[in-house]
C-alpha cells in the first residue's frame, strides 16, 4: 500500500481513505474504511474518464455486472456511487500481497501454490459468461 499524496481524497461518500492500493487507466484503488469499521477496496474513477460521453452508462453496467457475478473466486461489490461527481465502487478488501509482490519477495511460486489458484480462477469464465459479462479484468 502506498501513502496518500496531495492528489488523493481523504474521504469518499462516508469512507475514510487510508492508502492507495494501485492505479490503472480508469482510476485509482484505495484501501478505505466505513464508519462501521468495514475495510473495502474503493475504486475511484479519474475525472477525465467520468466526463467522457457514455462512460457513466458503461460504468453502471460494469458495477451491475460485477454484482451479478458472485461466488468462489470473486470479490463482491458492497457499495457504489455511480452518479457521484467522481464515480466509484467498493468491494470487500482481502488483505495480502499481490501475486507480483509475492513473486518479487519469494521468487517463482511453487506448482502446488499455483494449483490453489486454479479452481476458483477456472470457474470465473463460466460464471461470467452465464451472466453475459465479458471483462479483460477477470
Amino acid at each position: 500500500m502506498e501513502a496518500l499524496d496531495a492528489r488523493d481524497p481523504r474521504g469518499v461518500s462516508g469512507y475514510r481513505i487510508l492508502g492507495r492500493l494501485g492505479e490503472g487507466g480508469m482510476g485509482r484503488v484505495y484501501l478505505a474504511r466505513n464508519r462501521g469499521g468495514r475495510s473495502v477496496a474503493l475504486k475511484l474513477i479519474h475525472s477525465d474518464m467520468a466526463a467522457v460521453p457514455g462512460f457513466r452508462d458503461r460504468f453502471r453496467r460494469e458495477v451491475d455486472a460485477v454484482q451479478r457475478v458472485a461466488g468462489t473466486g470473486t470479490v463482491p461489490v458492497v457499495d457504489a456511487g455511480v452518479d457521484d461527481q467522481h464515480p466509484w465502487y467498493a468491494s470487500d478488501y482481502l488483505p495480502g500481497p499481490s501475486v507480483q509482490e509475492a513473486v518479487d519477495q519469494f521468487g517463482p511460486l511453487p506448482e502446488e501454490t499455483l494449483w490453489r489458484f486454479a479452481p476458483p480462477t477456472s470457474r470465473k469464465p463460466w460464471r461470467t459468461s452465464t451472466a453475459r459479462v465479458w471483462s479483460t479484468a477477470i
